[in-house]
């Protein structure tokens, strides 16, 4: 992953997160104030916790390449004449 992509992903979150719990929370009763505060408090903690999880997964230089080789296969029977 990417800087940019850790950050649109955080930054879905949050937006999904702000318009559920804004939307839900003046369905269900609450006023118009109190309904964007409780989404900005869930848009602050649910994009937090994506961006936070994006950096802990984000992929340094030369880890998580999914190989340990760099790429370069191993060929058959090189070690075959050695001896312990």
């Amino acid at each position: 992953m990417t800087e940019l992509m850790i950050r649109k992903m955080a930054l879905a979150f949050a937006l999904f997160s702000f318009g559920l719990v804004a939307i839900g929370s003046f369905l269900f009763g609450a006023r118009i104030l109190p309904s964007l505060a409780r989404g900005t408090e869930a848009a602050a903690i649910f994009g937090s916790l994506a961006w936070g999880l994006g950096l802990f997964m984000e992929e340094k230089d030369g880890e998580g390449s999914g190989s340990a080789d760099d790429g370069k296969a191993p060929q058959k029977g090189t070690n075959l004449d050695q001896t312990a």
